[in-house]
């Protein structure tokens, strides 16, 4: 279960992160800088369940590692192709 949330609460933060960007890219300062605050507490949480006990867990560092690569990929597939 545990790291279930934690590839669950990476994904989150990627997209979250993403959303961030596109936010302050397009002039919202204010609503990039409140999202930014929980996209921080939610890594905050994350890293210190991965942290805690790694040695002897090391599924938890690979939860943490496909959530991020997966919140990313997603966020990519999404995104509408550009014709240049």
């Amino acid at each position: 279960m545990i790291y279930f949330l934690i590839f669950i609460s990476k994904v989150v933060e990627s997209a979250l992160s993403t959303l961030r960007l596109i936010l302050v890219a397009n002039g919202k300062k204010i609503l990039g800088m409140i999202l930014q605050f929980f996209i921080t507490l939610v890594w905050v949480i994350t890293t210190s369940i991965v942290i805690i006990d790694i040695k002897n867990d090391y599924f938890k560092a690979l939860a943490f590692i496909l959530g991020a690569s997966l919140g990313l990929s997603l966020i990519h597939i999404s995104e509408p192709t550009r014709p240049y």
